[in-house]
């Protein structure tokens, strides 16, 4: 799963609420990948093993909601 952020959405706790969203699906084979986006420059992170997600439907849809609907994107 990719994650398309920029600096300007790290704000209010959006590491926390991202957590709080990933921990139950945890234990699963699919890896997390932040596409992080700066005026500077850009990176693309990848969330360790231990991060790994089952990505179920609810899962997608949470992130969504809390990230917005184009910035969640299921890569295979």
């Amino acid at each position: 799963v990719m994650l398309n952020l920029e600096a300007k959405h790290f704000h209010n706790g959006l590491v926390q609420h991202l957590a709080n969203t990933l921990a139950p699906h945890r234990q699963g084979r699919c890896s997390v990948w932040v596409d992080y986006k700066r005026p500077e420059g850009r990176a693309t992170l990848t969330f360790g093993p231990g991060w790994r997600i089952k990505p179920a439907e609810g899962l997608l849809r949470d992130l969504r909601s809390l990230l917005g609907e184009d910035r969640v994107n299921v890569l295979y």
